[in-house]
């Protein structure tokens, strides 16, 4: 459906609120998508951190091998950061209509209320679609997030691991 298009034989309100709580469940995802690629990105700092804390309070232990989970474990962990900010980047979403917008054509252009819940309808179904490419984007980011940070906790811990006495 595009902006101006009233069918004359249906009810706009029910296409109105569908198309509404489409956009807002899309929105609702982003947020979720953000809140979870902030955690991973905070887990995957903590574990570098923690590893490398480790190995500064431990610099004689240190081996070839020790220093290879580091540098394993780093690079992980870029990928997360990348993955994750690329992904917590700002961008511009799609809404759904101005209300002023929307009284002036009412005011000014002499539009119906039933012609307004259309052209609202279409205005969110076309910011949902605007939306889409991004949103895939997050979803992306999100799962490279959480594989990376797999690989990157198994990097810890082998790196801790190998300064266990045997």
């Amino acid at each position: 459906m595009t902006q101006r298009e009233f069918p004359d034989d249906r009810e706009p309100g029910i296409w109105y609120e569908l198309s509404k709580d489409a956009l807002d469940r899309q929105l609702s995802f982003v947020d979720a998508i953000d809140a979870k690629v902030g955690g991973l990105f905070g887990s995957g700092s903590a574990l570098v951190g923690i590893l490398a804390a480790v190995y500064a309070l431990r610099p004689d232990a240190v081996k070839a091998g020790q220093t290879a989970f580091l540098v394993a474990s780093a690079i992980l962990y870029g990928v997360v950061a990348l993955a994750s900010i690329g992904t917590l980047m700002k961008r511009k979403w799609g809404t759904g209509p101005e209300v002023r917008a929307l009284e002036r054509l009412a005011e000014v252009d002499g539009y119906t209320d039933d012609q307004i819940r259309w052209t609202a309808a279409s205005t969110y179904l076309d910011d949902m679609e605007r939306n889409e490419g991004w949103y895939r984007f997050k979803v992306w980011g999100l799962r490279v997030a959480v594989t990376f940070l797999f690989f990157e906790t198994v990097s810890v811990a082998l790196g801790l691991w190998s300064f266990v006495p045997r």
